[in-house]
């Protein structure tokens, strides 16, 4: 018995071993920083509610990719970090959220309601953000406040919009690299 014991510790010490020996390609360093400096939306809930109207199925035109009139969605911001002249502070804007099954860089339009649309959000030159991904705009940081310019509407995914509430919800969060 205590033979066997003896065996089965020597089988365990060289598995272990064995895979502490085993070949490597490379490595990867995670680098990063986690901060009190950030800018916060300066709003008590921190929840912002934009109406984007009530449109007609017919204003959609049985057509993929019509687009309803741009709402500006205007998101004050405090306590942004402010650094030293010559810095450059800035930020991306990182949207969470349920993407639309036919066109994943738009928010969903919640369950139970209008189909065949999408919410489309969109920086103040109108450059996409998709959603679950970094904007590609960095946004500069030109004070301790600020205000963050977006727009969103809805747009047709399919020739087929039906009637009904067409609600979204994303998450927000700024990314300083």
């Amino acid at each position: 018995m205590k033979k066997k014991l003896c065996w089965m510790a020597l089988a365990g010490a060289l598995t272990f071993h064995a895979a502490s020996v085993l070949a490597a390609d490379g490595k990867i360093n995670f680098t990063g920083k986690i901060t009190d400096q950030a800018c916060e939306i300066d709003d008590d809930d921190k929840v912002l509610d934009v109406d984007l109207g009530v449109y007609s199925v017919n204003q959609f035109n049985a057509t993929v990719g019509v687009k309803t009139p741009p709402i500006p969605v205007k998101i004050k911001l405090k306590n942004c970090p402010v650094v030293e002249s010559g810095e450059n502070p800035h930020f991306s804007v990182y949207l969470t959220g349920d993407a639309d099954p036919v066109n994943k860089d738009y928010l969903k339009v919640a369950d139970g309601g209008a189909t065949g649309v999408a919410i489309v959000i969109t920086d103040d030159e109108g450059t996409l953000i998709p959603m679950n991904q970094f904007s590609q705009r960095k946004f500069e940081i030109p004070d301790a406040t600020m205000d963050l310019n977006l727009i969103a509407y809805y747009e047709s995914t399919s020739t087929t919009v039906g009637a009904g509430v067409a609600n979204g919800t994303t998450d927000i969060t700024f990314d300083y690299r």
